[in-house]
């Protein structure tokens, strides 16, 4: 009981540190709005004649002279224009000491005397509500027309998502991206339209704020053009989301005959460079061997040929040419052999890396041979591991080993690929990572809160693994023991950082 007790006062001082946070925030947007709304000549201070109407308008008071000249002559310094934003809560506490002198001037009136002038206050303050209303109800009747012209284009957008969406799947690959692009044109006006409609609701709500009987009155009517404008961007990104998904579908042939062709190419390669007693990581020097920037077309075969190697030309043509039109393989026959073709030594590395998944626990260990030394950790069904060495026998028994490091943390060791029939403990894959749950992309690896996201992966997305890091381990606690992937969206080609967790699977 005592630490349950512990637990909720633990977790109510996590909520009023929350609530101050929040409510600070809307209480300088507020005070913002409010200051604005009274310099009249913007010039960045309330003279007085403007701190009268903010006294008139905010406090029903009818500031006395004598008051004005006191607050000025307290709070102003000499040769200042007046009150500036910073000091308005001091305005207010002001205002405030002087309203209280007000009410006590107003107790020593005579009753008959007090009657009259409470009436004449609020038959005064009736008038400033009733204004302040009306304005307001004029600027929500004008935001409900221009809305029903926003619904149009929202329609618009969302019959040329539908329209793309059904006919992607007959299109032509490289006509793909234009007709994308002409597809979502409508979605960025309506997006363009209904933000500066969230920006204008947000100022008819806070201009109702200013005066707490306006905001009782039109709250409810207020918050329901809000909710409006929040639905239709929501819309919106869905449209946007059904283009990305429809694009990836009309490309998923291409894309699988690139994986296809990968495999069959890096699988000739690694064999290659293991049989002379060297890894996976090694491969990148031993076919650039002029250390130059690029890797070529004739590196990669001439590195085959010395390795007696057979592999047909035109499919190492086909892998570079897939390479640079992102990860898309175009039918055979269609990439000519009699150029060279290239990519940067970065590129090659990424294209060369062997991803599996653990399908069944098995340990990670520190040597070839299972028997001998010490498991550094269990590996767990749905753990991505990069291959570094390809299947190797293990001595003494008929099971297959790999060398493989473990996404999940960087442990490095041996693990048992498969032994007897129908035992397998890793499969090929791993490269590919489905979208479970909308998360972010971003430009920045060490983005982990997603504060420089870039762009949202909607649920269903395909993600090529580029490359991936966990750079806490060089550069202190900056992703907090997160696996960061660089990935490329297949849907349409847009690439960045991403964490790896749940909101990921594999494919």
């Amino acid at each position: 009981e005592r630490r349950a007790a512990e637990a909720l006062a633990a977790a109510k001082a996590r909520e009023d540190v929350i609530a101050l946070r929040l409510g600070q925030g809307i209480f300088e947007v507020q005070a913002s709005s409010t200051f604005k709304t009274y310099d009249e000549d913007g010039d960045g201070f309330l003279n007085r004649e403007e701190v009268l109407a903010y006294a008139k308008t905010e406090f029903n008071l009818d500031l006395p002279s004598e008051s004005l000249d006191r607050i000025f002559r307290q709070l102003v310094a000499p040769g200042v224009a007046g009150f500036e934003l910073a000091k308005l809560q001091q305005l207010r506490s002001a205002i405030g000491i002087a309203q209280h002198e007000a009410r006590g001037r107003l107790k020593r009136m005579p009753s008959d005397e007090r009657e009259t002038h409470m009436e004449a206050q609020k038959a005064a303050r009736e008038a400033v509500v009733a204004e302040k209303r009306k304005r307001s109800e004029a600027s929500m009747e004008d935001f409900a027309e221009e809305m029903k012209a926003v619904d149009k284009r929202v329609e618009e957008a969302e019959r040329s998502i539908a329209d793309f969406s059904g006919a992607a799947a007959e299109l032509q690959i490289s006509a793909l991206p234009e007709k994308a692009r002409e597809a979502v044109v409508p979605v960025r006006v309506a997006s363009d339209e209904l933000e500066r409609m969230q920006k204008r609701i947000r100022s008819i709500r806070l201009e109702a704020c200013l005066t707490r009987e306006v905001k009782e009155q039109l709250w409810p009517e207020i918050i329901q053009l809000s909710n409006g404008v929040v639905k239709r961007l929501a819309q919106l990104r869905e449209a946007d989301a059904a283009v990305i998904l429809a694009r990836q579908a009309a490309l998923s042939k291409a894309h699988e005959r690139f994986d296809a062709l990968r495999a069959e190419v890096v699988g000739k390669l690694r064999a290659c460079i293991e049989a002379t007693d060297r890894q996976a990581s090694e491969l990148v020097e031993a076919v650039c061997k002029d250390g130059l920037a690029m890797v070529s077309t004739a590196d990669v075969a001439s590195f085959l040929e010395e390795g007696k190697c057979e592999l047909e030309l035109e499919k190492i043509h086909q892998l570079f040419a897939a390479c640079a039109s992102g990860y898309i393989c175009v039918g055979e026959g269609e990439v000519p052999t009699d150029q060279v073709l290239t990519m940067s030594r970065e590129d090659f590395a990424r294209v060369v890396r062997i991803y599996s998944k653990v399908t069944k626990n098995v340990p990670l260990t520190g040597e070839l041979e299972a028997g001998r030394g010490e498991a550094l950790r269990e590996l767990t069904s749905g753990e991505l591991l990069e291959v570094l060495r390809g299947r190797v026998g293990e001595p003494s028994t008929d099971v297959s080993r790999v060398c493989v490091r473990a996404l999940k943390d960087g442990a490095v060791g041996w693990a048992t690929q498969g032994g007897g029939p129908g035992e397998a403990f890793l499969e090929p894959g791993g490269h590919v990572l489905r979208v479970e749950r909308p998360c972010p992309m971003s430009n920045d690896m060490e983005d982990v809160h997603s504060e420089k996201a870039t762009r949202a992966l909607s649920e269903g997305e395909l993600v090529d693994i580029l490359d991936w890091s966990r750079p806490e381990a060089e550069a202190g606690a900056g992703t907090g023991g997160v696996t960061r992937l660089h990935g490329r969206a297949r849907g349409d080609g847009a690439t960045g950082w991403l964490s790896l967790g749940d909101a990921l699977g594999t494919t």
